[in-house]
């Protein structure tokens, strides 16, 4: 048996970003998987596949297992510099992941096997709150509208275990003015479907 050791190999690191503006009047976050680096071409590259906005699999986030997963929050909102009003923070008061298994095998005489819980190391159950632990800067500073990253200092780290996830996270956040007065308390979400492994969500070449 060769004595030769296989280079260890470096999980993808994965930026998950969360969007919403202030003003909106629906519930949705939108997001985007990205690579962690712009110049890691390679994550780039396997970032794109698994963020389709078109077609059979637009929406869906694909992970490879040992993926490190990164999250930054983004809020925006319009407000006058000059007037001294508007958008001027955001609060996160609380944020959950909640996965929902898909069955991983079906059939004949083939006893039905249901993916893990969850596909993060972090979480035993279905059920992941995560710790309020952010740090914030401002990502557009303009006269007419202000945006605000939060990005969280710990990471989601994918398992070995295939299968397939209706994944949602859910956040509270509380918003303030300039002045720090009128404050407004939302719920926020959004709920894709996800996978690790496998080519469920991977795209075709007619997509």
């Amino acid at each position: 048996m060769s004595d030769i050791r296989q280079p260890h190999k470096k999980p993808n690191q994965l930026r998950l970003n969360i969007h919403f503006d202030v003003n909106q009047e629906t519930d949705q976050l939108s997001f985007r998987l990205r690579p962690l680096h712009r110049e890691d071409e390679q994550a780039a590259d396997l970032a794109a596949q698994r963020n389709r906005h078109r077609g059979v699999h637009a929406d869906a986030l694909y992970f490879h297992p040992c993926d490190e997963v990164h999250l930054r929050i983004v809020g925006g909102g319009a407000r006058n510099r000059a007037a001294g009003t508007g958008f001027g923070a955001f609060q996160i008061l609380e944020c959950a992941l909640i996965t929902r298994p898909q069955v991983a095998v079906r059939g004949p005489h083939v006893r039905t096997q249901w993916s893990p819980p969850s596909p993060f190391t972090q979480s035993a159950g279905a059920i992941e709150p995560l710790r309020i632990d952010f740090a914030p800067h401002v990502v557009a500073d303009e006269d007419n509208y202000l945006e605000i990253a939060q990005d969280w200092k710990h990471t989601l780290n994918v398992g070995l275990g295939r299968g397939m996830w209706e994944l949602s996270f859910f956040m509270t956040v509380r918003i303030l003015d300039v002045d720090g007065q009128n404050e407004q308390v939302r719920v926020l979400m959004f709920d894709p479907e996800a996978e690790v492994g496998g080519t469920g969500t991977l795209p075709t070449d007619g997509d």
